[in-house]
């Protein structure tokens, strides 16, 4: 029973505070539906029936309130009873009953028509849109707030290849490249996020696995309240762009970095562009030449080539390349020879709207095409001077065995047993003194080809000086005087004589060149102290102490400083073509060297050249103590000779000496006596040019039956490096023909007695 009162209490008052809310709430929907803030007819309807509706529940609650109120017994039970009645109860259920059909009427009459011609509207600008976004030539893609994609376009599907259904549910990830190192994504969904568009680029991949860039706008969408619901992103191929730009930098980096000039000029001839080559090889910048003409920029102030010119811009007129070459000055003032191909370029329409010309400066090239030509025509001219060299070495052995045969013709008859008359032996005097001049000169002319075998020893300079200047006299003009000074006390030096008569010869033969007309060559030998501090300055390998100090001076024409520092090198030539080689300074330089002295010069243009050497004095002092006198013997020796006269006077001389002498006309006659005769034979005494077995092969094959056999060299004419060689092999001894009886007995003699 306590249970009952409870509930009887607890029940009407709930419906009591039902009855107050739906008042309250009532009121509420009437003043919004009769609000002037509310444009939208739909949103006014429904409030409508929201208010009727709380009216129905609001009457509902004071019907059963007062109901349950009068079973709790707070008021007469009879009013309950009277309320119960039907007729009181049908009052609040034709209520609701009435504003139910009210509701469904508004709902049938306002709310459906309104809703289906508002969604209908919805489709319609659905349907528009999403034919307008698939004509769009760009893709569109949307996407929710974690990236899902809820909507692409055709464009979309087209480019990527993936049908619409791969994409939905699926995050534009599914296009990433491994390759995109372009995209900063990070950067990409904090913008976006924050509500701002990004803006950047994707390199992607299709569903086929082909690469592919989209410039891309990401934006992110709104609703009505302001709220972020989706991103939308709107993507552009640029692919054709990209690579049109990549090949464009590809291509400007080959050119700027390429070694040959470009040039791009307009239809006017004024330049549009150019490289870095050409800024290097120009010296002008970029700036200083766009819009000028190539012809003007580097002209000189006279057309030099103005035929040229005229091919040129005829040929690129006509649609055709041209190549060819232009000295151009450039902005230092100097010159350079370039080698220019120019050519025009096309439009798609096959219209000519530029010309490009690529140059290359060859002025080094050029320069050394000339060095090189000018080397072979010197080496040309050696060559030619060594075969007159070899030539004069094979006259000479001719000559040397003639006059060898003449001086030992002219020394047995000056014997003192032939009792010639004072007359004859002045004539025989007369043939000797001959032939020693001639065989001086002959031996001078080898030595200076340095044709001959020559040797270091210690020599008078004065000596050599003398036989240069004798030489001279026969070879400069007459209207040249040549003179001497000679002011020394030690003239001794040591070392190559015929390379100093060479050097000496060659500086006054050079000389002669710088003279015109009349003039004078002058030789000062003085001796000179060269100091450590003169030393240590010098470019050459100077040591302290005294030196012969031999002066070449001539009044000639000079020398231009600028080529001072170059005479020395090899090659290098003032004297027109076919005058000279350019090697006789530069092997001056090497003899002087090789003495361990020191060659300088010092000229003046119009006043003539002072070639100065400094050659150090020997400490040695070999005086000529050779005996006049022949000395006899008793030995055996054999005679290796391919003329006859030489093999008889030779014989008569050595028989008159007491020696026995055998004969041999060839060095395979005299392996075949030394062969029969070994035992017998003391020295043989062998020629070097033979026919069938020369010396060297003859005295090589001697060596080999006896290493200790005794063998002189006696020839006209040797080769320094054949006798060399025979050196190598154990000869000892060489006299040169023609020579003096005295001087061969003894050397026989110094050779059987070592």
């Amino acid at each position: 029973m306590r249970v009952n009162g409870f509930f009887n209490i607890l029940t009407p008052v709930i419906y009591w505070l039902l009855f107050i809310v739906w008042t309250v709430i009532f009121v509420i929907f009437v003043k919004r539906v009769k609000g002037k803030n509310i444009k939208d007819t739909l949103l006014t309807t429904l409030f409508l029936i929201l208010s009727l509706d709380a009216l129905r529940t609001l009457l509902e609650s004071l019907y059963f309130g007062i109901r349950y109120t009068s079973y709790s017994g707070l008021i007469n039970r009879s009013f309950f009873e009277f309320l119960s009645k039907p007729y009181i109860v049908l009052i609040p259920k034709g209520l609701n009953l009435a504003v139910a059909f009210i509701i469904l009427l508004v709902f049938i009459r306002k709310w459906i028509p309104q809703e289906s011609s508002r969604l209908m509207q919805y489709q319609k600008v659905l349907n528009n849109n999403q034919l307008l976004l698939n004509q769009l030539p760009v893709s569109v893609v949307i996407t929710d707030l974690d990236g899902h994609i809820e909507y692409v376009n055709q464009k979309f599907i087209d480019l990527t290849g993936y049908a619409a259904d791969e994409l939905m549910g699926n995050t534009p990830s599914v296009l990433t490249s491994e390759k995109n190192t372009i995209t900063d994504y990070r950067d990409l969904w904090e913008t976006i996020r924050r509500g701002e568009t990004w803006k950047g680029r994707f390199l992607n991949r299709k569903k086929n696995g082909e690469l592919y860039y989209e410039d891309a706008v990401i934006s992110p969408i709104f609703n009505d309240q302001g709220e972020m619901t989706n991103f939308m992103g709107i993507k552009e191929d640029v692919t054709a762009s990209v690579e049109m730009y990549n090949a464009y930098e590809k291509i400007h980096t080959v050119v700027e970095q390429t070694h040959d000039s470009v040039e791009i000029i307009d239809l006017d001839g004024r330049i549009e562009y150019v490289n870095a080559a050409f800024v290097n090889t120009t010296g002008y910048s970029k700036e200083e030449v766009i819009g000028k003409n190539p012809l003007d920029l580097f002209w000189d102030g006279k057309r030099n080539n103005p035929d040229v010119e005229k091919e040129l811009w005829d040929t690129v007129n006509a649609g055709k390349p041209w190549t060819g070459r232009f000295t151009n000055k450039i902005k230092d003032g100097s010159y350079i020879i370039e080698e220019l191909s120019i050519a025009p370029v096309f439009s798609k329409s096959g219209e000519i709207i530029n010309y490009a010309s690529v140059k290359r400066d060859i002025t080094k090239q050029i320069e050394a095409e000339e060095e090189q030509k000018y080397i072979k025509e010197q080496l040309f001219h050696a060559q030619k001077v060594e075969s007159v060299g070899q030539l004069a070495g094979g006259v000479a052995h001719d000559f040397n065995n003639i006059l060898s045969g003449i001086i030992t013709a002219a020394s047995l008859l000056n014997d003192p047993a032939r009792n010639l008359d004072e007359k004859s032996r002045k004539y025989v005097d007369m043939i000797m003194k001959s032939s020693s001049r001639a065989a001086d000169l002959t031996n001078s002319l080898l030595s200076i080809s340095r044709r001959g075998r020559s040797e270091a020893k210690t020599f008078s300079v004065v000596d050599v000086l003398k036989e240069t200047t004798g030489l001279l006299h026969f070879t400069v003009d007459k209207k040249i005087q040549i003179t001497t000074s000679l002011e020394m006390t030690n003239d001794r030096v040591y070392g190559d004589q015929s390379a100093l008569q060479s050097t000496l010869l060659n500086l006054g033969i050079n000389a002669s060149h710088a003279i015109s007309g009349y003039g004078s060559i002058d030789y000062l030998l003085t001796n000179q102290f060269l100091d450590e501090e003169y030393c240590r300055n010098s470019e050459f390998s100077l040591q302290p102490g005294y030196y012969c100090r031999l002066e070449v001076r001539d009044n000639g024409s000079g020398i231009p400083q600028e080529y001072l520092s170059h005479i020395f090198e090899p090659f290098f030539t003032t004297k027109d073509s076919g005058k000279g080689t350019g090697l006789g300074l530069s092997s001056a330089m090497k003899i002087v060297k090789e003495f361990k002295g020191e060659i300088t010069v010092e000229s003046e243009l119009g006043k003539g050249s002072v070639f100065t050497l400094m050659i150090p004095v020997s400490s040695e002092d070999e005086k000529d103590q050779i005996s006049q006198e022949a000395l006899s013997g008793t030995e055996t020796i054999l005679i290796v000779d391919d003329e006859e006269f030489n093999r008889t006077l030779g014989k008569e001389i050595l028989e008159s000496l007491g020696y026995t002498v055998l004969l041999a006309s060839d060095g395979k006659e005299a392996l075949s006596i030394y062969s029969d005769s070994r035992d017998k034979v003391d020295l043989i005494i062998l020629d070097m040019n033979m026919p069938v077995l020369d010396g060297r092969d003859t005295f090589i094959k001697i060596r080999e039956i006896d290493r200790k056999m005794k063998v002189i060299i006696a020839s006209g004419y040797a080769d320094d490096k054949k006798i060399q060689e025979l050196y190598r092999h154990g000869l000892q001894y060489f006299i040169a023909k023609p020579y003096r009886i005295s001087d061969f007995s003894q050397l026989i003699r110094k050779v059987l007695d070592g």
